[in-house]
C-alpha cells in the first residue's frame, strides 16, 4: 500500500511537471514565431528560447541557455518562414523529448520510474538504470541518500546520542557474556577441557570485565543525579505520601550505590585512590543497589493495588451511567479505564524488571545460592527490556 501510494505521488508530480513544461514550450514557440531564426549546431533534443534581432540582415548572434539539458547554441537570422503548425509540433517534440529528473525517483525506494516495480523485479541493476537514465554515480549517489535518510539511521542515531542507550547496550552485552561464561563452564565440567573451551572463557571474561569498566566510566558522576531526584520526589506535592516515600528511598539507594561504584572505579580499576578495603565498598553498593530495588518494587506493588481499586469503583460508575443512558458519561469511563490500562501496563512492566534485577546483588551478597546462569540471564532480560524502552523513546 505504502508503495503503490508513493508511486502515486510521483506520477502526479510527473504530470505536474509536464504540464509546467507544456507551457514553457508554447511560450517558446510564440516568441520564436515572433521572428525569424535558423540555429546554428543546435544539439539533438534541445529547444532553446530566442530573442528577436535589434536590426535586420544583420548578425545578432545570442547565446541561448537551454531549457533542457543546460547547453549553449549560437542563433543567427535567416529569412525563412515557420510553417503554420510550428507551434503544435514544437510543443509536441518538447514534452516527448522531456526526461524525468532523477528526484522523481525519491518517493519509490529504488523502484522502476516507470513500472513502479522494485529494482529487483526488473531484472538487474544495470537495466534499473537504463530505464531510468541513470550512471553509475547517479546509482550510488541514490543509494547513499537513501540509506543516510532511511528511518532505521534516524533511530540508531538518536539512541546512540542518549547516554542511557549506550549504557544499556554495554549492559545488555556484559549480562549476556556472564550467560555464556557459565554455559562454556557447564560444557567443560561435562566433557573435560579443551583448549578452544578455556579461549572462550578467557575472551568472555575480557567482554565481561571491559564492558563492566565501561559502563561504569559512563554512570560515574550520576549520583548526584539520583540525589536531586530524591530531594524533588520528597519534596513533590500531590503525589500519595507512601509512593513518595517510596521513590525516594529508591533513588537514595540508588544515589548510595552510584558513589560506592564510583568509589570502587577510582580505588580497584583505576588505581587512583588507595582503599582499605575495597571488598567493604563493593558490598556496601550491593546492600544499598538491593534496597532501592526492594522500595522500587514495593512502591510498583502498592500502585497496582491502587488500579485495581480504582478499577472496582470505574466498574460500578459505568453499571449507574449505564442505566442513566449518559453517552458522555460512557465517554469518560472510556478514558478512564484507557489510562488504567496503560498505568498498569507501565507497572507490571517496572515490577518485572525490579524482581528480575533483584537477583543480582541477592547473588553479589551471598544471600541466596544462585548461580551464574541465573543471574546472567535475569540481567540480559531486563538489559533486553532496557534497550526496547530506549528504542521506543528514540523512534517517537
Amino acid at each position: 500500500m505504502e508503495s503503490n501510494d508513493a508511486l502515486d505521488q510521483s506520477i502526479h508530480r510527473l504530470l505536474d511537471e509536464i504540464g509546467e513544461r507544456r507551457k514553457q514550450a508554447a511560450h517558446l514557440a510564440q516568441l520564436v514565431e515572433q521572428s525569424i531564426y535558423q540555429p546554428q549546431n543546435t544539439p539533438r533534443n534541445a529547444y532553446q528560447s530566442y530573442s528577436p534581432p535589434v536590426i535586420d540582415n544583420t548578425a545578432a548572434s545570442v547565446l541561448i541557455d537551454s531549457s533542457i539539458d543546460g547547453s549553449v547554441v549560437d542563433c543567427q537570422p535567416s529569412s525563412a518562414s515557420p510553417p503554420a503548425s510550428f507551434l503544435e509540433d514544437f510543443t509536441r517534440a518538447f514534452v516527448d523529448s522531456y526526461k524525468p529528473p532523477h528526484n522523481l525517483a525519491d518517493g519509490l525506494q529504488m523502484s522502476d520510474i516507470k513500472t513502479g516495480k522494485p529494482v529487483s523485479e526488473c531484472g538487474s541493476d544495470d537495466l534499473f538504470r537504463k530505464k531510468n537514465n541513470l550512471s553509475r554515480m547517479d546509482c550510488a549517489k541514490y543509494v547513499i541518500l537513501a540509506a543516510a535518510n532511511s528511518r532505521v539511521v534516524d533511530v540508531y542515531v538518536r539512541y546512540i546520542n542518549m547516554l542511557v542507550g549506550r549504557d544499556k547496550a554495554c549492559r545488555l552485552g556484559q549480562y549476556l557474556a556472564r550467560l555464556l561464561i557459565y554455559i562454556v563452564n557447564r560444557r567443560v565440567s561435562q566433557l573435560g577441557k579443551t583448549s578452544s573451551r578455556l579461549e572462550w572463557i578467557m575472551t568472555l571474561t575480557k567482554i565481561q570485565q571491559t564492558l563492566s569498566t565501561t559502563r561504569k566510566v559512563m554512570r560515574s558522576g550520576k549520583f548526584l543525579a539520583f540525589f536531586q531526584q530524591a530531594v524533588r520526589t520528597l519534596t513533590s506535592v500531590g503525589d500519595d505520601e507512601v509512593v513518595r516515600t517510596l521513590g525516594a528511598a529508591h533513588k537514595l539507594g540508588m544515589c548510595v550505590f552510584m558513589i560506592a561504584d564510583t568509589i570502587g572505579l577510582l580505588g580497584t580499576t583505576l588505581a587512583l585512590v588507595r582503599l582499605r578495603n575495597p571488598a567493604r565498598v563493593a558490598r556496601l553498593g550491593q546492600r544499598a543497589w538491593m534496597y532501592a530495588l526492594i522500595a522500587q518494587l514495593l512502591s510498583a506493588l502498592y500502585q497496582l493495588r491502587g488500579l485495581s481499586i480504582r478499577t472496582a469503583d470505574l466498574q460500578r460508575v459505568r453499571r449507574h451511567v449505564g442505566k442513566a443512558g449518559d453517552v458522555m458519561g460512557e465517554r469518560e469511563c472510556a478514558i478512564e479505564e484507557q489510562a488504567i490500562r496503560m498505568q498498569r501496563t507501565g507497572l507490571t512492566r517496572q515490577l518485572t524488571i525490579s524482581a528480575l534485577d533483584l537477583a543480582i546483588p541477592i547473588k553479589g551478597l551471598g544471600i541466596l545460592p544462585l548461580n551464574e546462569g541465573l543471574v546472567g540471564m535475569a540481567g540480559s532480560i531486563t538489559s533486553l527490556m532496557g534497550v526496547q524502552d530506549v528504542l521506543g523513546k528514540a523512534s517517537e
